[in-house]
């Protein structure tokens, strides 16, 4: 439980968190695609990550 004389959590590291407890628990798994179209996609806008 955080307080308000701890840091401050982004809500990229509470998705982390959840996804992350996620795959530990096996509730989320990898789905591989069956093929691959050799197509690229750009998100315009988009921060890169740090």
């Amino acid at each position: 439980m955080l307080s308000i004389s701890q840091p401050a959590v982004t809500i990229k590291q509470v998705e982390v968190s959840i996804i992350d407890r996620a795959f530990d628990n096996g509730l989320v798994t990898v789905h591989e695609p069956e093929w691959l179209s050799g197509k690229t996609v750009a998100v315009i806008g988009s921060a890169l990550p740090v």
